[in-house]
């Protein structure tokens, strides 16, 4: 059986890795959404809060920003030198080999298998 983290635990490690990066997202309302959640929920207003021995900082460490991952990729397909027909194709088989099913995990595993494809170059398929 699977047990939730609690918010502030995730909020915490959220920071830890995520520090001093940007992140992309291929819906960025929603995900906004569900990190505005994360951190209300871990009953932080700002600052740090916690015990001695562990302290959490509960303000954002990182950026969301309001891109959809599909533009920059798509723009990176052109830099690296994709035409149409070969993007869609590099498009078809990030979705075969790892489709998107509108979870998070999944979705996010898609747009790396596509990056990685794209950012190869047209040779790689």
């Amino acid at each position: 059986m699977c047990t939730a983290a609690p918010p502030i635990e995730i909020a915490d490690r959220m920071n830890k890795t995520l520090r001093g990066r940007e992140l992309y997202s291929d819906h960025p309302l929603d995900d906004e959404r569900w990190w505005f959640m994360i951190w209300q929920a871990s009953g932080a207003s700002g600052g740090m809060i916690g015990e001695s021995e562990m302290i959490v900082m509960v303000e954002p460490t990182f950026r969301l920003r309001q891109a959809n991952a599909y533009n920059l990729i798509a723009r990176l397909a052109t830099k690296r030198g994709w035409d149409s027909a070969g993007y869609e194709a590099a498009k078809a088989e990030a979705t075969r080999v790892a489709p998107k099913k509108h979870r998070a995990e999944a979705d996010a595993r898609h747009l790396a298998v596509l990056w990685l494809m794209i950012s190869q170059g047209p040779g790689v398929l």
